[in-house]
């Protein structure tokens, strides 16, 4: 007994997936910049992001050659 197939719609919902915003970029950066605790909350999620990036890079000996095997494999598959 299988399962039965997926349905998958052929298009995204209606209002999904829309790479444009109701105002241009640069209007919404300024006003993203002017939010205090919105720069506040990025700088604090930035800070942790590369706090832990740093602590997995220490706990491996050989970081660089794993990037770097990495990095030609994905140019590899591109």
């Amino acid at each position: 007994m299988g399962r039965p197939p997926i349905s998958v719609p052929v298009r995204a919902p209606r209002g999904t997936g829309r790479l444009e915003g109701d105002i241009a970029f640069p209007a919404a950066a300024r006003i993203a910049l002017a939010d205090s605790q919105l720069r506040r909350n990025i700088g604090a999620a930035t800070a942790t992001i590369r706090d832990k990036r740093a602590r997995a890079v220490a706990e491996v000996d050989d970081w660089e050659a794993l990037r770097r095997a990495g990095e030609r494999i994905k140019t590899d598959t591109m």
